[in-house]
């Protein structure tokens, strides 16, 4: 028996099954940073279209103002803040000789009498202002109540009594100096 050779197949062929694996690792991971980087990339566009309109509207708006303002009185008003800066650093240097006065009139006593006044401050680095009083009382205890009214005052850095002398009329002379803190004498500006 002669077997027949023929092309025609006598089983019918099935077709071979492939599977899909779906999407693999890498291309999933591409399809993601291709679509974030699409996003950003817009983002990216849309901010620069926002920035360059604020910056043009910020131009214009400069423009505007410009045209508005005299350069006349822009030189004007900055000669003026130069003037007020400079009465500024003067002012700070500047010497109150109220408050001494102020004090005076807060810490002498009823028993006392000033007959004489001296009030030096010289400009100096290290100096202090003194206040020389040539003065009378009725007696040592008023010098000593005085004395303590005088130092209660946080400015009084240095208090000397000295020249004490009687008068016919039973009363004791005195010299008083005081040295006061130069910042009492500062000129506060408000």
């Amino acid at each position: 028996m002669e077997e027949k050779i023929s092309f025609i197949p006598k089983k019918t062929l099935t077709k071979p099954i492939y599977r899909s694996g779906g999407i693999g690792f890498l291309m999933f991971v591409s399809i993601v940073v291709l679509v974030i980087s699409a996003l950003l990339y817009g983002g990216a566009y849309f901010y620069k279209g926002v920035v360059k309109n604020r910056v043009n509207v910020s131009v214009d708006s400069f423009k505007r103002a410009q045209d508005i303002l005299d350069p006349a009185l822009i030189k004007e008003v900055g000669d003026i803040d130069a003037k007020i800066e400079s009465s500024k650093i003067i002012l700070s240097q500047h010497r109150a000789t109220t408050p001494i006065l102020r004090f005076l009139e807060n810490s002498t006593l009823d028993g006392v009498r000033f007959l004489g006044f001296d009030f030096s401050y010289p400009f100096g680095k290290d100096t202090k202002p003194t206040l020389v009083l040539k003065g009378s009382t009725k007696g040592y205890s008023f010098l000593s109540l005085q004395s303590e009214e005088f130092l209660k005052n946080k400015f009084v850095k240095n208090l000397t009594f000295s020249d004490f002398t009687l008068s016919d009329k039973g009363k004791v002379n005195f010299t008083a100096t005081v040295e006061f803190d130069p910042s009492f004498l500062v000129y506060n500006i408000k």
